[in-house]
């Protein structure tokens, strides 16, 4: 079998070997809870808190990348047709930094 990148088969899935565990007992859970919430308070910018665009900017030299290029694979705009995710101009600050042009479109 060839797996096509981005295309899931469901067929390789078993829910019985899955396991639901908690991010308090899992440090790779923590780890992925730092990396979502970095990028969340990076472009939430009408949210509560404080919007920091630096904690998704410093991730950069872990963030995955195929040649090169963090744009559609460590880093995916949804929806991926950027005018309909209605983007402000702060908010695309996070995505232009990996690769996304949003001047070209």
């Amino acid at each position: 079998m060839v797996l096509t990148k981005r295309q899931p088969v469901t067929d390789l899935l078993s829910m019985d070997l899955m396991q639901d565990h908690s991010h308090y007992d899992r440090g790779g859970l923590q780890l992925s809870d730092f990396v979502a919430s970095s990028f969340y308070q990076g472009i939430n910018t009408i949210g509560p808190g404080q919007w920091l665009t630096d904690p998704a900017i410093a991730l950069e030299t872990i963030m995955a990348k195929e040649k090169d290029c963090y744009k559609d694979f460590g880093v995916t705009l949804q929806p991926s047709q950027w005018w309909k995710a209605n983007l402000t101009k702060d908010q695309q600050k996070v995505f232009d930094h990996y690769g996304y042009n949003f001047a070209r479109w």
